[in-house]
C-alpha cells in the first residue's frame, strides 16, 4: 500500500516536471530502453547457454573418446596375452585414468573373460546395456552388480569377437555439466541412449542438442527467473536509463520539433506560403482607421496555425527572419498598391526585428524594394522591436542604417515599447514616428493601479518628446475607457478588430473606398 502511493506521488512529480506529451514520450522510450536492454542481456545468456550447452556435450564426447583411445592403444597389443598379464594392465589404465571404475573383455555372446575387478567376473554386461543383441559399439547407462551404482557403459569391438567394456561413474559426466550450465536457471534433462541420466523437470519443451560421436542428448528451457535476476542485480543501471531518459526526452522533443519547425518554415517562406493578416489601428475619437499593422501567420499543413511566438523566434535563430521580413513587405506594398483611396491618409506597418538593421545584404535588399514603389514606401511603417541588448558600435550602425532607409520614405516607430532592452536609451539615438504600448501595461489594467500610473508617466514622455503613441491589446471597453481617460486615442486591439486576411480587412474597412 505504501510503495504504491509512493509510485503515485512520484508519478504525479514527474508530470509536474515534465510536459505531457515528453512524459508520455520518456515512459514509451524507458519502456522501450529497459525491454531492449533486457532482451539484448537475456539473448546474450541464451547464446551463452547455448555455447555452454555445446561445451558440455563436447567435453563429454571427448571423454569417453579419450577412454576408448587409452584402453585400446594399451590392450591391442597385449590382447592374445594371458588374462593375468591384461587385468594388470587393465588396473594400470583404471588407476591412471580418473574417469574410468573399471574395464571388462567380452565376447560377442555379452561372455567376460578378463576383467580389472579383483575376484570372480562381476561385470554383467547385458544387465548393463539392456539389449538382446550387442551391437559394434555404444554408449550406455546401467547399474553394475558389483557397485550397485548407476554408471555410464562404454563399449566397443576391437577384434572380431572381442569387446572392451569401460565402467564409468556418472558423477564424472555430472561434475562437466555443473562446470558448463549449471546455476544457469535452466529447466533440462540429460539422456543417454533415451535414458534419463539427470533432470529438474518432468515436463520441458525447449531446445534438443545432441552429442556429435555418442547417444547423449540434452534438452533444455530458459527460465522466467534469467529475466527477473537481471532486473534484480541490474536495477540500479535500469533505474538510472529511466532517469536520464525522463531528462533528456524533453530536450530532445524540443530539439527535434525545433528543428522540423525550422525545416518547414524555411519550405513556407520560400514558397510563400506564409500568410499576412491585418489588424486596424483606430483613432477612438472617430472610431476610424488611421491604418492597420501586418502581422505573419503560418498554418502548418499538420499541425494547424503556428503561433507567431513560436516561429519568429525559429525565423531569428536559423537566419530566416531577413527573408520573412521581405516577404511580409511585398505583401504590405501590395496591399497598399492594390488599395489607393483607403491609403491616401492611411499607413501599414509591420515589424521588423533590430538585428536586421545591422545586416547589410538585408539593408541592400530593403533599399532596392522600396526604391522600385517609391510612392508606396510613405505609407509603410517600420516598427522595431527592442528583443536585442546592443553594443554603442551597433547603436551606432543601427542610426546610420535607419537614416539611410528613411531616404526611401518610409518612417519607424518602436514596439512592445518598455519591454525590451533599449527603452528610453532607443528614443534618443533616432526620430521615431510612434511608439506602442506593449499589451503587458494593458492585461487586467482594470485591477491594477501601478500600471495606470506608468502608462500616465509615458502619455507625458511621449507628448513632451512629441511622440505619437499606440496603445496594443485593448479588449474591452474599460480598458478602452481607462486608456482614454489618461489621453490615449491610438488603439490597437480586439475591442475593435482582430487580426484577418486582406479579404475580411477590406470588407469591414475599404467597401466604399476602392
Amino acid at each position: 500500500m505504501l510503495f504504491s502511493k509512493v509510485i503515485s506521488k512520484t508519478k504525479e512529480l514527474v508530470k509536474q516536471i515534465v510536459e505531457p506529451d515528453a512524459f508520455k514520450t520518456a515512459c514509451v522510450i524507458s519502456v522501450v530502453l529497459v525491454m531492449g536492454n533486457t532482451a539484448y542481456h537475456v539473448s546474450s545468456v541464451n547464446s551463452t547457454i547455448k555455447e555452454n550447452a555445446f561445451a558440455f556435450l563436447n567435453q563429454s564426447n571427448d571423454l569417453y573418446l579419450k577412454q576408448r583411445e587409452e584402453t585400446k592403444r594399451v590392450l591391442l597389443p597385449i590382447l592374445k596375452s594371458e588374462c593375468s598379464s591384461l587385468k594388470k594392465a587393465m588396473r594400470e589404465t583404471v588407476y591412471h585414468i580418473n574417469s574410468i571404475d573399471a574395464i571388462g573383455l567380452f565376447n560377442g555372446d555379452g561372455v567376460v573373460y578378463c576383467e580389472s575387478i579383483r575376484g570372480k567376473n562381476n561385470l554383467n554386461f547385458y544387465k548393463l546395456l539392456n539389449v538382446s543383441k550387442l551391437p559394434e559399439e555404444g554408449l550406455s547407462i546401467g547399474t553394475p552388480t558389483y557397485i550397485n551404482i548407476r554408471s555410464i557403459f562404454n563399449y566397443f569391438n576391437i577384434n572380431k569377437d572381442t569387446y572392451i567394456g569401460i565402467v564409468s561413474p556418472k558423477h564424472h559426466l555430472l561434475d562437466i555439466f555443473s562446470k558448463t550450465l549449471e546455476n544457469q536457471h535452466l529447466k533440462y534433462q540429460l539422456l543417454l541412449n533415451g535414458a534419463l541420466l539427470a533432470k529438474n523437470t518432468d515436463q520441458i519443451d525447449g531446445i534438443t542438442l545432441k552429442a556429435k560421436d555418442f547417444p547423449l542428448t540434452i534438452k533444455y528451457e530458459k527460465q522466467s527467473q534469467i529475466y527477473l535476476d537481471y532486473i534484480f542485480h541490474n536495477l540500479v543501471l535500469l533505474l538510472m536509463i529511466i532517469v536520464i531518459t525522463f531528462i533528456v526526452t524533453p530536450f530532445a522533443l524540443k530539439y527535434l520539433k525545433v528543428r522540423v519547425l525550422q525545416r518547414d518554415l524555411k519550405y513556407a517562406i520560400e514558397n510563400e506560403t506564409i500568410d499576412v493578416y491585418f489588424q486596424a489601428i483606430v483613432n477612438s475619437k472617430t472610431n476610424s482607421p488611421i491604418g492597420c499593422e501586418a502581422l505573419s501567420r503560418w498554418k502548418h499543413s499538420k499541425l494547424g496555425y503556428i503561433s507567431p511566438a513560436v516561429f519568429i523566434p525559429i525565423a531569428e535563430q536559423f537566419q530566416l527572419i531577413d527573408d520573412l521580413t521581405t516577404l511580409v513587405l511585398k505583401k504590405c506594398i501590395q496591399m497598399i498598391e492594390s488599395n489607393p483611396v483607403f491609403f491616401a491618409n492611411r499607413y501599414v506597418s509591420m515589424n521588423i526585428s533590430r538585428c536586421s538593421i545591422l545586416v547589410p545584404e538585408f539593408i541592400t535588399q530593403l533599399e532596392h524594394i522600396l526604391e522600385l514603389h517609391p510612392r508606396t514606401a510613405k505609407h509603410l511603417v517600420l516598427e522595431i522591436t527592442e528583443e536585442h541588448k546592443f553594443n554603442l558600435e551597433q547603436v551606432a550602425e543601427l542610426k546610420k542604417n535607419l537614416k539611410r532607409i528613411e531616404l526611401f520614405g518610409p518612417s519607424f516607430s518602436v514596439d512592445d515599447f518598455g519591454t525590451g532592452y533599449a527603452g528610453l536609451d532607443f528614443l534618443r539615438n533616432h526620430k521615431f514616428r510612434a511608439i506602442k504600448i506593449d499589451r503587458a501595461f494593458i492585461h487586467n489594467i482594470e485591477e491594477n493601479t501601478d500600471a495606470i500610473s506608468l502608462l500616465e508617466s509615458i502619455y507625458d514622455m511621449a507628448a513632451h518628446l512629441d511622440l505619437k503613441v499606440i496603445v496594443e491589446g485593448v479588449e474591452n471597453k474599460e480598458q478602452l475607457d481607462i486608456v482614454q481617460s489618461i489621453g490615449f486615442k491610438y488603439i490597437q486591439g480586439f475591442y475593435y478588430h482582430k487580426p484577418s486576411q486582406l479579404e475580411a480587412f477590406q470588407a469591414h474597412y475599404m467597401l466604399g473606398d476602392r
